[in-house]
């Protein structure tokens, strides 16, 4: 099964790797140089808020320069300025020139150039990757970025940043160099999906051939995707669903690292072995996913996973200040990785499938707009609830999950099951296609609860 994923792909993959090792580097550092800097838990979260702005602002528009440009031109320019903005960093950290309101604005500006980034390598996956090996794609992808955030990043970008504060925004400017690089390499016929799936109008009788539609508008572009989104029986219940999910689980990690170092008495130079740890979960989940949702149905594993996030988040919450507290905490937050691994790589799978290939980076962008530019709010909110204490986001967003999944869970579970005749390796256990039926059959010939 690895073989027929092809090289192109693990050429994506690769850029994919480095730049989520570029980030986790990163998502290290800034949170505990703004720890060096204050010890306000709710202007800590304001660097979390920085890095998901971005996708409340851009989102959308960066979906339409992807499905309007060269996906791999997309993806290599903005990691190349993601390498300019960690190497000022890095020089300014290294001269200690850097107030935090500078970091903030670093932060923003690297949560930007991933919108761009990030959209671009999930449109280029269904194009790179035959459709029946799309969730095992998925599953890589996503494993992908919890071992290298989680296991590598993590851990390392703490010890460099305990070794020499600069060291990780530097190490991490190489990697996005890298990435960039490898971005760019890319085959040029999977680089833009609109030359084989945009609609064409009838044969002119001078050629006997079909004549491409005339390309409409940017902000048109975008409107056809959010309108896309919005209209599709299976995708606006989906969109909604993990929308509000992901904000609650957002609140209830909005001053994690806070309280994983104040909270849990965790030494900031252990923190990276504390995601490290978690991401066993994660990486559990990504092995595990084709096996559960063979057993017992993608929308059934979808919908479970989710119902079990919110209480391994209020565990969390609960566990004491002392070593078996640490351990509890360490697996409570592993278990919510798992879960949120399970939904993530099912939830890319079905909007792979459902969305035509010229639409992907629009409705990805539309959907990560909302979904993910909420996050900003509800992270503050986290931050400001934690004033009052440091355990209250992981309860209070915890609870919150359960209740959106007892509320909306039945109606998301008939939207899935509905369509999974026409989503990849939904057909039977031996994972063959089904042949696409149905309103949504078109969408699939044509061509991630992001929580």
């Amino acid at each position: 099964m690895s073989s027929a994923l092809g090289g192109s792909f693990y050429r994506l993959w690769s850029a994919s790797l480095a730049s989520n090792l570029a980030d986790g580097l990163l998502a290290a550092a800034a949170p505990l140089l703004a720890l060096r800097l204050t010890d306000d838990p709710f202007a800590v979260s304001a660097i979390v808020a920085a890095s998901f702005l971005p996708w409340l602002l851009f989102a959308i528009a960066s979906g339409g320069l992807v499905d309007r440009h060269d996906r791999r031109r997309v993806m290599g320019t903005a990691n190349t300025v993601r390498f300019l903005v960690a190497t000022s960093l890095g020089m300014l950290v290294a001269t200690h020139h850097l107030p935090l309101w500078t970091l903030v604005v670093a932060v923003f500006v690297l949560g930007s150039m991933e919108t761009a980034f990030d959209g671009g390598a999930q449109a280029l996956v269904p194009a790179v990757t035959p459709r029946e090996q799309l969730d095992p794609a998925n599953s890589r992808f996503q494993a992908g970025e919890m071992v290298m955030q989680g296991f590598v990043a993590m851990p390392i970008g703490a010890a460099l940043f305990a070794l020499s504060e600069p060291l990780p925004f530097a190490l991490s400017a190489l990697t996005f160099a890298g990435s960039a690089a490898l971005a760019l390499t890319l085959p040029a016929a999977a680089a833009r999906a609109r030359s084989a799936d945009r609609p064409t109008a009838s044969p002119t009788p001078a050629s006997g051939s079909p004549t491409p539609v005339p390309r409409q508008g940017f902000v048109h572009e975008l409107v056809e995707g959010a309108r896309f989104l919005w209209q599709h029986d299976t995708l606006r219940p989906l969109w909604i669903f993990s929308t509000l999910s992901a904000t609650a689980l957002t609140f209830a990690q909005g001053a994690l690292v806070v309280y994983v170092v104040n909270g849990l008495g965790i030494p900031q130079g252990a923190v990276g072995a504390f995601t490290a740890l978690a991401a066993v979960g994660g990486l559990a989940g990504a092995t595990l996913v084709g096996r559960v949702r063979r057993r017992f149905g993608r929308a059934t594993s979808m919908v479970g996973s989710e119902l079990l996030t919110g209480p391994a988040l209020v565990l969390l919450g609960l566990v004491p200040a002392s070593l078996g507290g640490q351990v509890a905490g360490c697996v409570a937050f592993a278990l919510a990785a798992m879960f949120v691994m399970i939904w993530n790589t099912n939830a890319m799978t079905v909007r792979q499938s459902l969305i035509p290939g010229e639409l992907l980076g629009r409705v990805n962008g539309t959907w990560r707009t909302v979904g993910w530019g909420l996050t900003p709010v509800a992270t503050l909110l986290g931050g400001l609830v934690a004033r009052a204490g440091l355990r209250l986001p992981l309860l209070i967003g915890g609870a919150l999950s359960l209740v959106i999944v007892l509320v909306m869970g039945a109606r998301v579970h008939r939207a899935l099951t509905a369509a999974e005749s026409t989503v990849s390796g939904d057909a039977g256990a031996d994972d063959t296609p089904a042949k696409a039926e149905g309103p949504a059959a078109e969408a699939v010939t044509v061509s991630t609860l992001e929580t």
